[in-house]
């Protein structure tokens, strides 16, 4: 009798060694999941940061050069110029297209004029900085 009760405590013994390898493995693989998943949404956020200020960067550059050169009032001249000449040529649908076109860019060109007025450059923006930080 004495013989099964060491027997059963040997058992048990090695049991709860057992669960406690294979929960401390879950806990560890658990863990790990979670480092590696808020790694990936930290990287995740700083790319949309960089991607975010790259367009931004692009919108300020394109607005500029269309305030210093007037390339959609170009392009809208053009526009009408090519589009009165296929009127003219008789090719009425062609002719509309091109005139719609030259009044879609005077239209963004207005678009860029109001939105280069209300925001302020990237130079100056706040780039990933808490409420109160500027860098400038």
């Amino acid at each position: 009798r004495t013989q099964t009760i060491a027997r059963n405590v040997g058992l048990s013994a090695r049991e709860l060694w057992s669960n406690v390898r294979d929960e401390s493995e879950r806990f560890r693989e658990d863990l790990r999941a979670r480092v590696n998943e808020a790694d990936f949404q930290e990287q995740t956020a700083r790319a949309a940061t960089r991607a975010k200020y790259a367009a931004a960067s692009a919108k300020d550059s394109i607005c500029r050069a269309n305030k210093e050169y007037g390339i959609t009032d170009k392009l809208a001249t053009a526009a009408v110029v090519g589009g009165a000449t296929l009127l003219a040529l008789g090719n009425p649908r062609a002719g509309v297209g091109v005139i719609a076109v030259a009044g879609a860019s005077l239209a963004a060109g207005e678009a860029m004029k109001q939105s280069s007025a209300r925001s302020s450059s990237t130079y100056t923006r706040d780039y990933g900085l808490g409420e109160g930080l500027h860098l400038d």
